[in-house]
Order: C-alpha cells, then structure tokens, then sequence
C-alpha cells in the first residue's frame, strides 16, 4: 500500500493511499468498515479524510491516534470525561419506575449506550461520591443478614431440647420408634414413657427439631447480585458490539469495557455470593436497600439506569458522542453542559426538569431543542440546546424574519441571551502575539441572532481557546444601559473564567462590557 499526503500551509489534511485493485468483497468491506473516512478515487485509489475525527484509530490492522491542532489531547480527553460525567447524571423526565419502551433501532441502541456510560462512570469514576467498587466493599464487608427457622431431621442424641416441633413429628412418624429391651436404662426416660404401647416402651432413632441459622440470601443480596448480574451483561453486550466493529474511536472503549467487565466479574465471584439464590420478587420497599450504605448507592444507580434509559438527547448524538469522537459535535455539548454547570454556579440552584418533547407522532425529537428549568426564587430561568425559533406572523416569540436555531440559548425574565459553539478561530501572526480571535462570520451571526429573534439582548460566539484572550462584546449604541449587543467568549476546559464573567453579568442584568 502506497501513501501520499495533501497538506494545507503545511499541516496535512489528506491521505491519499493506493493498492493493488481491491476485488469487489475487499471494496464492499472498506466502505463498511471505514466509509465515514474513506472515499474511492478510481479503481485502487482512495482518499482518507478524518474531518473532525480525533482520537485512535484502527485502519487495516494498524492503529492510529488523530490529533486535533486547536485543542491538546489532554483537553481533549478532559471534555469527553466531563461529557460522560454530566450525561451519566443528568436528572429525566421519568414517568414510571420501569424501563423505558424504545421504538426504532437507532432509539434502542441510544438507550444501551447512555446505559454503559452510566456504567462507566459510576464504576471506573463515582456515583454518589466514590466509585460504585468502593461501595462494594461497604457490602461485602457486612452482608445484610437475617435469622432463619429451619426443622431439621436429626438423630435423637443430637438433639439439645424436646418442643412442640418434636413431639409432632414422633406423633405422627411411629415408624422411627424403636422397641427398648427389658432393663435398658432409656427405658427410665420420660420420652420412652410417652412412647408406650401395649405396656412396650419405644425410644425414636431421630426427632424433628426448630434450628436457627443466620443467612445471607436475603432478598437485598439477590436483588444486588441480579444487580451485578445485569450489568455485566451490558459489558458482554458492548463487546459484541465492537467486534462487529472496526472504524474510528473503539479503542479507549474497549479499554473502559474490558476494565468494567474485569470489576464486574471479581465482584460476582464473591464468596458469599455463592449461596445466594435468585431474585423472585422485587424488594422496593426495603430499607436495607433505600438506607444502608453500600446498598443504598448500588440500588439508586440501578433505579437511575433504568428510570434514566431515556436520554433527552437525539438518538444519533449520544452515540456519536461516545463512540464516534465527533469533535465539533463534542465542542458544542460541551459548551451546553459548561453554560449550563456556570448557572449552577453563580445561581446556587439545581436544574429541576430536563425536557425532550414528544412529536405528534408520539416519536422522541428535540422539537424546540433540550429545555432545562432552574427554579430562581419566585422565577425560573430556562437553558435551551437546539432551539428552534420559527418565523410568527403578530407574536412576541420568535423570528420575525426567518427559522434561526442557536446552539445554546439562555432565557431570563422574557428575554434572550444567545451561544453558538463555533470549532474555528481566526489566528493573528507570530510577530502580532499569535492570539486567536473569533472569525467576522461567525459574528455576522451574532448580529442576524440579535435582530432577527424577537426579545434577544445578547448573541454570542463561544471559540476554541485556552489562552488568556479578553472577553469580547460590542454594545449596541441605542441602547444606554450597555446590556444589548454580540460578543465573543473565549472557552476551553480548565479556562471558563470568562463565560463564568458574562453569565454573571447577564444574569444580574449588568452591563456586559469588559473591564477597561
């Protein structure tokens, strides 16, 4: 296989690659494999281009690692880990305490990924404050346990007492008495002289006796091994998935999945485990499982698995965020979840609803995007992903001109504050400082946002950078409080000083303004 690199100002873009002419199988199984990056040129030509792909990779039999230039893999891997983290966690809008009925493929499969992610960062991460192993330790160390009455058959010198139990049983099974010889010294016992017949004394050979026993198979232990064994199932499940598959972005999975299932199965082969039997009945109102530590946080994120299956997310993204590495796409979410954890921040409040709204086919879409609702007071502040705003003929709400959707959109108090993520900066030269500034198009965006969506005060562009750019914003001259107009908002992971100063700003009604 032959090799050839197509560069842009010296940075490669391209791969163009030839071999000898694959036969039809070999080209049908390329495209299968590798066809988000591959595309055919002619006969054994083909380029590669992995767009916004980063991260390893596997490409016939070799592997590979794809680095982004705007952000370090570090960075990187900091916002998918705190993706992960935040979808894991999120709170739903849950119905019933069963699982959620899914519909088309692409919804099931959605649903099993948001599961093992759950998984993945309540096992290798934490859930409730430590990693669902070490809570394991809390169980294992003091397995719930109960007292049990068992009636044993035993030989009668073994038994320690005579009760109702055994005299029963002696009543109603003579076959186990024994004829006493003339002169044998049981014939003096009080048992033998209640077991006369025909002026024969008799002794039994075994009694039935009431014992008590501590046991672990408790309903709370066989609903934690079911627990247990549920979710490796989710790992066996995940691994058959990436076997059928072999492009982009499998390899830190594999590795996460391998480690889960590895805990998983030292944890099922617990001794005391052996003796535990199957669950029978669901034990909801248990205690144990609500209360005790160890118990109560293994129980809750089962609950939170499967009251949770329902992801608010469009079905395609969820996967494509775990699995597929998109980094545009990760780049937005990412600035979703860190407008939305900054709120959380300066407001003190919790989200309380996080609403995916039903089509009139009753299908899950996000029709006006994510919606999450922060209680503030007597108020309440609304965060939109994906909000569509349509073109109202006499309304106070939405477009006036055109169907417009900004990526994130605040609303407090009846007016907008808007965010587009934007993967792209502009770069000044080295003897400038070599800062990166937002692009002119992206802030004619910020202008069509501001006078095209009814009730705007603010539009701004949130752009890749880790360096200490100023907070940008052009006030609108007509407006003398300095609260109105577009601005550009410098974010990376680790560097959210900046939203963090806007938000603040916005959200005390302040003027926007940077320092002098």
């Amino acid at each position: 296989m032959r090799r050839w690199t197509a560069c842009w100002r010296k940075i490669p873009i391209t791969w163009f690659i030839s071999s000898a002419p694959p036969t039809e199988a070999e080209h049908l199984a390329l495209q299968k494999n590798y066809g988000a990056i591959l595309q055919r040129l002619h006969t054994q030509y083909y380029v590669i281009n992995f767009g916004n792909y980063v991260g390893e990779t596997s490409f016939c039999g070799k592997r590979y690692r794809v680095y982004s230039r705007k952000i370090s893999s570090e960075q990187f891997e900091a916002m998918l880990k705190s993706i992960s983290r935040v979808m894991a966690t999120l709170p739903f809008q849950a119905t019933a305490p069963v699982q959620v009925k899914v519909r088309g493929a692409a919804e099931k499969e959605a649903v099993f990924y948001h599961r093992w992610n759950s998984l993945r960062q309540a096992l290798l991460h934490e859930w409730e404050g430590a990693p669902l192993s070490d809570w394991w330790e809390l169980i294992s160390r003091e397995p719930h346990q109960r007292l049990e009455s068992e009636r044993v058959i035993k030989p009668v010198w073994l038994a320690k007492r005579i009760d109702l139990s055994a005299v029963e049983y002696l009543s109603a099974h003579p076959e186990t008495w024994r004829r006493l010889p003339r002169g044998h010294r049981l014939e003096a016992t009080s048992l033998a002289a209640h077991l006369t017949t025909g002026g024969q004394r008799y002794f039994p050979e075994v009694i039935r006796q009431e014992e008590r026993r501590i046991s672990l198979d408790t309903p709370e232990n066989r609903m934690i091994k079911h627990i247990l064994q549920e979710l490796l199932e989710i790992t066996i499940q995940m691994n058959q998935r990436l076997a059928k598959k072999t492009f982009f972005g499998h390899l830190h999975i594999q590795r996460d999945n391998s480690e889960m299932q590895q805990i998983l199965e030292e944890l099922l082969d617990t001794a005391w485990l052996r003796e535990i039997g199957e669950l029978a009945q669901l034990p909801a109102a248990s205690t144990v499982l609500q209360n005790k530590h160890g118990y109560r946080q293994w129980y809750s994120f089962y609950q939170h698995s499967l009251l949770g299956a329902r992801f608010p997310l469009p079905d395609e993204d969820i996967i494509e965020l775990l699995e597929g590495r998109n980094i545009a796409t990760l780049f937005e979410y990412w600035c979703f979840f860190a407008v939305m954890e900054s709120v959380m921040e300066l407001t003190g409040s919790q989200p309380i609803r996080f609403r995916r709204e039903r089509n009139e086919d009753g299908m899950h879409i996000l029709k006006d995007g994510l919606r999450v609702t922060f209680p503030l007071g007597k108020e309440s502040l609304e965060l939109y992903f994906n909000k569509t705003f349509l073109k109202q003929k006499n309304s106070r709400i939405g477009s006036y001109s055109q169907k417009y959707r900004p990526d994130i959109s605040l609303r407090r108090r009846g007016r907008w504050h808007h965010f587009d993520a934007k993967f792209k900066y502009g770069q000044s030269a080295p003897e400038e400082g070599a800062s990166r500034y937002v692009k002119k198009e992206d802030l004619d965006k910020m202008h069509t946002y501001k006078d095209a969506i009814i009730g705007t005060k603010s539009a701004w562009v949130l752009f890749p950078s880790d360096e200490d750019e100023p907070l940008e914003f052009f006030a609108d001259p007509s407006d003398q409080t300095g609260q109105t107009g577009i601005g550009a908002i410098p974010l990376m992971h680790g560097h959210t000083g900046q939203l963090i100063k806007a938000l603040k700003q916005i959200l005390n009604g302040n003027s926007t303004l940077p320092d002098e």
